[in-house]
């Protein structure tokens, strides 16, 4: 094998190990984000299922939402000027809700100290 031949292929297994690596961190940005759009059809199938046992229950249903990220995402989701990430998680929720006659109501709230704060979904008839 002449000098150029192994140049030839020590410059294709680079550019081999550069695709391999692009593609791993592609899969990997994948599976995060699938991840994220499981966590987040889970805590919504969760709350729903908080809301249908409040209801028969004969309760007002509340579902607080404590986590940063899940606030921040709902809230988004629930402002329609702002294009949020699995916003098709949220619609299907909304279109479920619907199906029973009810509409998702986010409200913000606090303890009133500036300690704690919180989203809470509620629900009202449509």
């Amino acid at each position: 094998m002449s000098l150029a031949d192994m140049l030839v292929a020590n410059r294709k297994a680079a550019a081999d190990a550069a695709e391999a690596k692009v593609a791993m961190e592609a899969a990997i940005r994948a599976a995060a984000l699938k991840k994220v759009e499981d966590d987040r059809t889970a805590l919504l199938d969760l709350t729903y299922g908080r809301i249908v046992r409040a209801i028969t229950a004969g309760k007002e249903p509340k579902v607080k939402i404590k986590s940063y990220e899940n606030q921040q995402w709902v809230s988004d989701c629930a402002n329609p000027k702002k294009d949020a990430l699995n916003f098709d998680v949220w619609l299907a929720f909304k279109d479920r809700l619907a199906a029973e006659g009810l509409r998702p109501v986010v409200v913000n709230e606090h303890d009133g100290m500036g300690m704690e704060s919180w989203v809470v979904i509620k629900v009202q008839p449509i």
